[in-house]
């Protein structure tokens, strides 16, 4: 099992003080719940970040690093506390990568807490993507982004982080196009969701009975900041008031006449059966999980196309399957089916949201709808930037095949017209073999091939300019008719002959003299006559 590759982590929270942290989500909590909200998401944070196991882990507080969770964080889980310091999102970002970078804790990945589904497997993908880019980012749905990790830091980094509007729908695309803008090579991993508007509450996982609690609170309610321990729903039973008697020690027993009517000491009807115990659901595969769920909800994972589906579709499906499915089950799912291009396409141009049953639930909201079409606009931007590099791809190999064709055409011309010249100057000349060897720069056991090949292509040559049979002679021919019953003999210099003596060169030409230990006589010398 290979280990996760070294990478820091760096978490940026608020103290969870009322009035202070999860402000936006105070309306539906009062200040106090979000607050309690603030600190189990920070808990949850914390927890998965030290669970990735993949290096250092800092958490950067703010105002002050005094509040006491951030000490028992500190105490489970051996992180190191900072301080954020002054200034915008923006500024105390680059901080946290500056001193970073000064401490020669790059690459690291920076996260906030109000994401839960940034568990452990996604930070260590975040990690592993830092190993081939320079950047990694896990947008959000609302337009902006959960996480940020940068292999280096630098102006080209810094520029990520001045002059930005933050939180807004357009952060995420403003900082793809700096990105770009930066020549920073960077991935992107799967949207998730985050908890900062009352709307989103919807998102918080299912399997937080405590913070499911606070999903409808009473604004009204007031509790304490930092617990651990989970509140019963909103809707459970209301406690029976306190008897009068609430006050006195619990040693002092009631009276026996005041406590009524007693029950009686036996019973003699049998007791009920127990109810046979449902069997523990089986994990199932995505594919598995999909068909399954088309099986039981055609309506809606059946019909043939994606649909969006309304908000916490997880406890219907638990409600009306019970024991199907396991959360490790669905979570894939689902998963999968939200980020589909189809799904997406769907939430982009869909009316509303469905349940299982195929019926209207609930209007689609204008944050998912844009965070949806930027998504969508992210993948098609990918697509046409991956096909136009594989057409630039192919149109550069088709250039270079043709190049390539083109020297070696050049190539054979150049030896060809090499052989030519060098069949024609043997064939012209009166020195010895050896010595026309030395010439011209050839070993002797190579003249026969390249002078034989040249007398073929000479011979090609001719026989392309011969007129096809039957046309007869035309004006320009300079072949004379071949006498009948006799071979035709072929014309050109170096031909080989018909009355070709032994020991002729291979390809026809009688060539030079033989050597008979004499120089050889220049053509345009005259004759020596014999002394009388």
């Amino acid at each position: 099992m290979t280990s996760p590759p070294a990478c820091r982590i760096a978490i940026m929270a608020k103290a969870p003080v009322a009035g202070l942290a999860k402000t936006r989500l105070a309306p539906a909590l009062g200040a106090a719940g979000a607050a309690a909200l603030a600190e189990r998401m920070l808990e949850h944070a914390a927890a998965q970040a030290a669970a990735a196991g993949l290096g250092g882990l800092v958490l950067w507080a703010a105002p002050d690093a005094s509040h006491p969770v951030f000490a028992r964080l500190q105490q489970r889980h051996g992180l190191a506390l900072a301080v954020q310091g002054k200034g915008d999102l923006g500024a105390r970002m680059a901080r946290v990568f500056a001193q970073a970078a000064a401490d020669n804790g790059l690459p690291l990945l920076l996260m906030g807490s109000d994401a839960p589904a940034l568990d452990a497997s996604l930070l260590r993908l975040a990690a592993a993507a830092l190993d081939e880019h320079e950047a990694v980012l896990v947008p959000a749905l609302d337009g902006g982004y959960a996480l940020v990790g940068l292999r280096a830091w630098g102006p080209r980094q810094h520029s990520l982080f001045t002059g930005m509007t933050w939180s807004t729908p357009g952060v995420m695309a403003e900082t793809r196009q700096r990105l770009a803008a930066a020549a920073i090579g960077y991935t992107e991993l799967a949207a998730v969701a985050d908890v900062d508007e009352p709307a989103d509450l919807a998102r918080l996982p299912l399997d937080w009975p405590w913070a499911a609690a606070l999903t409808m609170p009473d604004p009204s309610r007031s509790r304490p900041a930092m617990t651990d321990t989970p509140t019963a729903p909103e809707d459970a039973a209301p406690e029976p008031a306190p008897h009068p008697s609430a006050g006195l020690p619990e040693t002092e027993a009631v009276p026996a006449a005041d406590a009524g009517p007693q029950a009686p000491e036996s019973d003699t009807s049998p007791a009920p059966a127990p109810a046979p115990v449902p069997p523990d659901p089986v994990e199932l595969s995505p594919a598995a999980c999909a068909a399954r769920l088309a099986e039981l909800f055609p309506a809606l994972f059946g019909a043939g196309r994606a649909l969006p589906i309304k908000l916490r579709i997880q406890a219907d499906i638990q409600q009306r399957a019970p024991g199907i499915f396991t959360r490790k089950s669905l979570s894939p799912f689902l998963h999968r089916y939200t980020t589909s291009t189809a799904y997406l396409k769907a939430l982009v141009h869909a009316p509303h949201r469905f349940d299982l049953d195929g019926a209207p639930a609930g209007d689609i909201d204008d944050v998912h709808r844009q965070a949806a079409a930027a998504e969508l606009e992210r993948r098609r931007s990918l697509f046409d930037a991956r096909r136009a590099a594989e057409r630039a791809a192919a149109n550069e190999a088709r250039r270079r095949a043709e190049a390539e064709t083109r020297q070696q055409l050049a190539a054979e011309e150049t030896a060809r017209r090499d052989r030519a010249a060098l069949l024609r100057a043997y064939e012209s000349s009166t020195l010895t073999r050896a010595n026309f060897c030395v010439l011209k720069g050839i070993a002797e056991a190579d003249l026969d091939g390249q002078l034989h090949q040249a007398w073929l292509e000479r011979e090609q040559r001719a026989q392309e300019m011969r007129p096809p049979p039957g046309r007869g002679p035309q004006l320009g021919d300079e072949r004379r008719p071949v006498e009948a019953g006799r071979p035709e003999r072929p014309q050109g210099r170096g031909a080989p002959h018909h009355d070709a003596r032994p020991g002729d060169d291979p390809a026809g030409h009688r060539g030079p003299r033989a050597d008979r230990g004499n120089p050889p006589r220049p053509r345009d010398a005259a004759p020596t006559k014999p002394a009388r």
